[in-house]
This record gives structure tokens, C-alpha cells and sequence, in this order.
């Protein structure tokens, strides 16, 4: 699934969940800036594709009890189209 949205602050943003065949396994990526730019117009749903990613940390706030917490989140560092949809 590929959702595609303009963010006010971080300019074009992509959101994709992969259909994995691991359960539970990360398969939500967002992708932002230069490389969200580069493959808006090459992505379509159903590809198959590789995703390159790192982790990173993030602090969240939640929202109903305003405390922190450290997440770990995927950057995305490279998008390969392995197959055509």
C-alpha cells in the first residue's frame, strides 16, 4: 500500500506498508525528502521491492500522559523496484 501526502514543514512524504511473509515483521516505512521527490513518480501499488533502512532513535511523547519514551523507527536509505506491479 502507498500512500503519498505534502507535509508543510518536511515537503513530500510517502507512506509504504509492505506485505511481508514474516508476521509482526516491520513493513511500515516513511520516506521523506529528496528521496520521497526521486520515487513518487517510480513507485506503484503492488511492486516488489527492497527497502535499505537503519535504525534510528526517536523520542515520542504520548499524548495522554505527556511522558517520554525512546522508539526505535526505520530510516529509509534506498528503495530498489525488484518487480514491476
Amino acid at each position: 500500500m502507498l500512500f503519498e501526502d505534502e507535509h508543510r514543514y518536511r515537503g513530500r512524504l510517502l507512506l509504504i506498508t509492505l506485505d511481508t511473509e514474516v508476521p509482526l515483521e516491520l513493513n511500515t516505512f516513511e520516506v521523506a525528502g529528496e528521496l520521497a521527490e526521486a520515487l513518487a513518480p517510480v513507485l506503484e501499488e503492488g511492486q516488489v521491492v527492497r527497502i535499505d533502512c537503519r535504525g534510528d532513535w526517536q523520542e515520542v511523547v504520548s499524548p495522554e500522559s505527556i511522558e517520554t519514551s525512546d522508539k526505535t523507527v526505520a530510516t529509509v536509505l534506498h528503495i530498489e523496484v525488484l518487480e514491476q506491479a
